[in-house]
């Protein structure tokens, strides 16, 4: 709805507005079965939550389809404000389990938030020692991911292991709470690896366009040069040193028979010239026809070139 989309972008001037046109648009959940106070929650907008909370205090313990209350999903994140905020209306709300069993404490704790985890143990009517499905306590989870500050925050305010309890762990349900943990980080480093092979993807198509762009260059400035030499020696043959027979009566030369032509270095510099004409030109003739379309032709004849 429009109030999910204000509250998670934190538009809070749009969510009053909404709330003062209608304020059961505050119970409405999406699919997912979460409210726009998750979302606000969540995204860390305090403002909204305040409002939200004002509007109707009784959706700070509604649950999407995980069994998450907005309190959850706000120890998820860094914002302590909120979690005081959607505490204040009813401490009971620190209570609520999601369907792991698992309390906001047991969320800011694998999430390793510590401030939040101090936030969360400085209300009087907290359960420090509640045992989610998987007979686990905060204080366990924080062990067992090795965080040393946690376990120091927890253990000064009291906090326990299920073992202290004399509740050990259930070993099937921790082997599947094991499994259920493996499963969400082997999904979330197959989307690391998707997003990785996206963008490699992407950097190949640029450094393929950047090869193919510098083939080209190389071919054109091929063409000119090659352009040039035909035009020069083209030029040359109509340019002959010693000028042409003007005279007929003169000499033994024809009229307009150039002077040198019959000379040893002017027949070297005709035949050479005429090879680099018609190598020029050929150069040229390829370049702007096979060269073009094939692009091994374009790779090897830049390796010929260079």
């Amino acid at each position: 709805t429009a109030l999910h989309t204000a509250a998670t972008q934190g538009h809070i001037d749009v969510v009053n507005l909404l709330l003062k046109t209608n304020s059961h648009l505050a119970k409405i959940a999406k699919n997912n079965g979460k409210t726009a106070l998750h979302s606000a929650a969540r995204m860390g907008h305090v403002e909204v939550v305040k409002s939200l909370i004002g509007n109707d205090a009784s959706i700070g313990f509604r649950t999407d389809k995980k069994g998450q209350t907005a309190l959850h999903m706000a120890v998820k994140g860094q914002n302590e404000w909120i979690v005081l905020e959607l505490v204040k209306p009813d401490p009971a709300v620190l209570s609520v389990e999601n369907n792991k069993g698992n309390t906001p404490l047991h969320i800011a704790t694998i999430k390793g938030r510590t401030k939040i985890v101090r936030c969360l143990v400085s209300f009087a009517g907290i359960n420090l020692n509640a045992i989610n499905k998987a007979g686990e306590t905060a204080l366990d989870i924080a062990e067992k991911i090795g965080n040393a500050e946690l376990v120091s925050v927890l253990k000064e305010a009291g906090a326990a292991t299920g073992k202290d309890l004399g509740k050990p762990q259930n070993p099937a349900k921790q082997l599947k709470q094991t499994v259920s943990d493996i499963k969400h980080e082997v999904q979330s480093q197959l989307q690391q690896s998707r997003q990785t092979g996206a963008r490699i993807q992407r950097i190949a198509k640029r450094l393929k366009k950047l090869h193919i762009n510098g083939l080209n260059n190389a071919i054109n400035s091929a063409t000119v040069v090659a352009v040039l030499i035909a035009t020069i020696a083209f030029a040359a043959i109509f340019t002959i040193p010693g000028q042409y027979e003007e005279d007929r009566t003169k000499g033994t030369l024809l009229l307009g028979q150039a002077r040198i032509a019959n000379r040893a270095p002017f027949l070297v510099f005709f035949i050479f010239d005429s090879l680099a004409l018609f190598i020029s030109l050929a150069v040229v003739v390829v370049q702007t026809s096979v060269v073009v379309i094939e692009q091994k032709a374009k790779k090897k004849l830049v390796f010929e070139i260079n």
